[in-house]
């Protein structure tokens, strides 16, 4: 019987399968981007195994690194840069909602056409 929903070892977060997972295949979270294998249903465990050593390392596999990204980088959600965008925008949308209320409150002009004259 396939397994169609399997935790990440590491995050914990729910890994989905619309044909299903096997005992002992290998998956990836698309969150964190670990490698892990599927665990046997029959086999369930009390608890969380303890902490690994660093020198078991080669028995882990390994975490997928995103390219491109530093650890001491900040994300966007958390960045000022945000706020002043937002506030450009919002100052952007007054002014704009100003002239559209003066355009539409303002009384209408007359128009007036000179008059043609057909002796030139």
């Amino acid at each position: 019987m396939p397994i169609l929903i399997v935790l990440c070892p590491d995050c914990d977060a729910r890994v989905k399968s619309d044909d299903g997972f096997t005992a002992g295949e290998e998956g990836e979270c698309p969150k964190c981007e670990t490698v892990f294998r599927v665990p046997d249903p029959s086999v369930r465990k009390k608890a969380k195994p303890p902490a690994v050593n660093d020198d078991d390392d080669e028995e882990r596999p390994k975490k997928k690194k995103k390219e491109g990204t530093k650890a001491s980088e900040g994300s966007y959600a958390n960045s000022p840069v945000r706020f002043i965008v937002l506030g450009v925008l919002v100052v952007a949308m007054l002014v704009l909602g100003y002239f559209l209320y003066k355009k539409l409150t303002a009384p209408p002009q007359e128009i007036v056409v000179p008059a043609r004259t057909d002796g030139e």
